[in-house]
């Protein structure tokens, strides 16, 4: 089936759908990962029958592809090339699109396409290569027809003082980390228009009344 029937077909399931799809979007070492779950708590304590499918990253999940051909030759997806953030993005896609996370009543991502679109805007900005430039645009499209699509609310985390944790993916300089928060910013502004988006606040105990609040809301 063609890509574009393929999203059309995946647009008319959702809309059957009752499921809420919630996505955090921000640089690394924000806090995306705490903030998933201080909101899973939430949604356990103001729906305690519900089912909750989570989405972490995949970056680590992509880093160990890899595989041999009949000829010998190794193929790998290196997070320095292009291909690597289209490869997370359409691995957590077929996670987004698997039954058992499609049926349940809530999905949380720790990440969403935006994320990999920033990290690939910053290789295109450093870098020559049209390829990589190419590979932008095509994450921001994925980008945005999820937010059009998919998900139902994203929350934004800025960045804080805090240190970067090392994942043995992303460099620990932080003037790294801001140009990643930078390149997200601007391609939320160029979404805009596309979705509603909310940003939380940094404190922890602030955090969980915000979360709360946000649920109450979403009452069934």
């Amino acid at each position: 089936m063609h890509l574009k029937n393929q999203l059309k077909s995946i647009e008319r399931d959702l809309e059957k759908e009752t499921t809420m799809r919630i996505a955090f979007t921000g640089s690394h070492s924000t806090g995306k990962t705490t903030a998933a779950e201080i909101l899973r708590k939430q949604i356990e304590k103001v729906y305690p029958d519900s089912t909750i499918n989570s989405l972490g990253s995949v970056t680590r999940s992509i880093s160990d592809w890899g595989g041999i051909f009949r000829d010998g030759r190794r193929i790998r997806v290196e997070k320095e090339t292009d291909s690597f953030q289209l490869a997370c993005i359409y691995e957590r896609r077929s996670w987004m699109m698997d039954e058992d996370v499609k049926n349940s009543d809530f999905i949380i991502s720790e990440r969403w396409a935006l994320d990999e679109a920033g990290y690939q805007g910053f290789k295109a900005d450093n870098t020559y290569k049209t390829t990589s430039k190419y590979y932008y645009r095509v994450a921001v499209e994925e980008a945005k027809w999820e937010a059009t699509n998919y998900w139902n609310r994203i929350y934004y985390i800025p960045l804080s003082d805090r240190g970067v944790e090392d994942d043995g993916i992303r460099p620990l300089d932080k003037n790294y980390q801001k140009e990643i928060d930078d390149q997200i910013q601007t391609i939320l502004m160029k979404l805009n228009e596309s979705i509603i988006i909310k940003q939380v606040p940094l404190d922890m105990d602030e955090l969980e009344v915000f979360f709360e609040e946000e649920v109450r809301k979403w009452k069934k």
